[in-house]
């Protein structure tokens, strides 16, 4: 083989040598950008999680104060009923005087 003939497989090689070179230097950048997307995504949903847990926390301490306040006025209702029922026996008794 002669020079002339040497020269075109040389660039052929060297062509080949840099595409893969550059090829895989993209696929790794694209990879590596990928997962930077991917873990600032993830970030965002476990912030709004986050919130959304504080959101139900909150929701559920008020739902204990309110329970606490219908129990509070349950007693007052009975206790309530137990003055009226006692106030209409002595109005009856009145009545019947």
């Amino acid at each position: 083989m002669n020079f002339e003939q040497i020269v075109p497989w040389i660039i052929s090689c060297v062509s080949i040598a840099v595409a893969v070179y550059f090829g895989t230097t993209t696929k790794k950048r694209a990879e590596k950008q990928e997962i930077e997307e991917d873990s600032t995504t993830i970030a965002k949903v476990m912030v709004k999680l986050e919130s959304i847990s504080d959101g139900i926390k909150e929701i559920k301490i008020d739902n204990r104060g309110m329970q606490n306040e219908l129990k509070d006025f349950r007693e007052r209702l009975a206790i309530n009923e137990q003055s009226i029922k006692s106030l209409h026996k002595r109005v009856d008794a009145i009545e019947h005087r």
